[in-house]
């Protein structure tokens, strides 16, 4: 039992520290041709299941992104023990509400739907964090296949490690206690909290062209700052 407190409060600090996405008037995402469109804006939740921690840590990963917007009394009354109990993991956590910061994903490995706790989600991604509680801008491997599109006119946020890697934001958080809001994600590189460490630095970029689209096959590398923001690396031909 000791144990199992432990990584509950490791969890806590992990999923705290990955919450994702914008506030604004809530979109309605529309699903089409195999893709999930007018996602920007729009509300969603996940919840994590720790399958294991030994030799390395396995994190399950399930959302309601195309399902629903996560009703906030549907999911504050999730029996986390219990879905942990049904998932065959050690221990589980809500992650979120997010916002999107992204207007579609254009193609995606998912599971079918599911009922997780009373709420319709489906299986999306397995994480594999170096520890429960990493530090901001530490790069966690996702392993999912997707394709996230940003269109023309669109705001990029980006980060740039001192290697040159970079990253851009998909989403950030509106879990309760986050104060962070849209208007202020165009100035996250001067704000203290956002955590930037030596070397790294933050841009913005405007989307030229008709759309772009964030590609990850197999696997996604993503790094998230001091306020909960998640960004994916990347390698568009993007000037620096």
């Amino acid at each position: 039992m000791k144990l199992i407190g432990r990584l509950a409060i490791g969890v806590v600090a992990l999923l705290a520290t990955l919450t994702l996405l914008p506030a604004a008037a809530q979109a309605k995402p529309v699903k089409r041709d195999g893709g999930i469109y007018k996602l920007y804006n729009s509300r969603y939740c996940e919840i994590f299941v720790v399958k294991q921690i030994m030799p390395t840590i396995s994190v399950d990963v399930f959302n309601t992104v195309g399902l629903n917007d996560c009703p906030p009394d549907q999911f504050a009354a999730i029996d986390l023990p219990s879905v942990a109990a049904a998932e065959g993991g050690l221990v589980a956590q809500r992650n979120g509400p997010r916002r999107w910061v992204l207007d579609a994903i254009t193609s995606g490995q998912a599971g079918d739907p599911i009922n997780i706790g009373g709420l319709e989600m489906r299986y999306v991604a397995a994480l594999n964090p170096p520890s429960l509680a990493p530090p901001p801008f530490t790069e966690l491997t996702v392993n999912r296949t997707t394709v996230w599109q940003y269109r023309k006119g669109r705001t990029l946020r980006i980060v740039v490690s001192p290697e040159g890697k970079r990253y851009v934001m998909q989403a950030f958080s509106r879990a309760p206690g986050s104060t962070v809001k849209e208007t202020d994600l165009n100035t996250l590189g001067s704000n203290p909290a956002t955590a930037l460490p030596e070397g790294w630095t933050f841009k913005t970029k405007v989307v030229k062209r008709k759309v772009l689209n964030l590609r990850a096959s197999g696997a996604a590398y993503i790094v998230r700052d001091g306020l909960g923001s998640v960004y994916q690396r990347f390698t568009w031909p993007i000037s620096r």
